[in-house]
């Protein structure tokens, strides 16, 4: 039996070592893909194909509206919510379009502004009752 030179023995530590780390970290790389692979397959299981265009729908035509600046990302006050519900929220909601209905009696009325959605039900507003503070975000007075 051959005995191996310090120099030999220090290189063979260092690949052992190098080795070892190498092993270590694939392990601990596949360990989190899974659990990657775990929470993705829980938070997009309950999806559908049509959830992107419905929020496009809604998006488009209440929140990110650039006609006269009547999106809700322009709301910056009371005075200006109460003008986004009744010049942008309540005619999408309840079209004057829709009002008149086909010859065939179609439910035309329960359908949004651009007949994309079917209402069910009534629209509900809910207020929150918030504890009272200062405001985190600029242009919200």
């Amino acid at each position: 039996m051959t005995t191996l030179s310090k120099a030999d023995l220090k290189a063979a530590t260092m690949k052992r070592k190098l080795h070892v780390m190498i092993r270590n970290t694939l392990k601990e790389f596949c360990i989190h893909f899974v659990y990657l692979l775990v929470v993705c397959s829980l938070c997009y299981s309950n999806r559908s194909d049509g959830d992107h265009l419905l929020y496009n729908v809604i998006s488009d035509a209440l929140i990110q509206k650039t006609t006269n600046n009547t999106g809700f990302n322009h709301v910056n006050t009371s005075r200006d919510y109460i003008n986004w519900l009744n010049s942008t929220l309540r005619p999408w909601l309840f079209s004057e379009n829709n009002k008149m209905h086909d010859p065939n009696g179609t439910d035309r009325e329960y359908y949004t502004d651009d007949m994309n959605l079917y209402r069910l039900g009534e629209p509900r507003i809910r207020q929150l009752r918030m504890k009272k503070e200062d405001c985190s975000f600029e242009g919200i007075r």
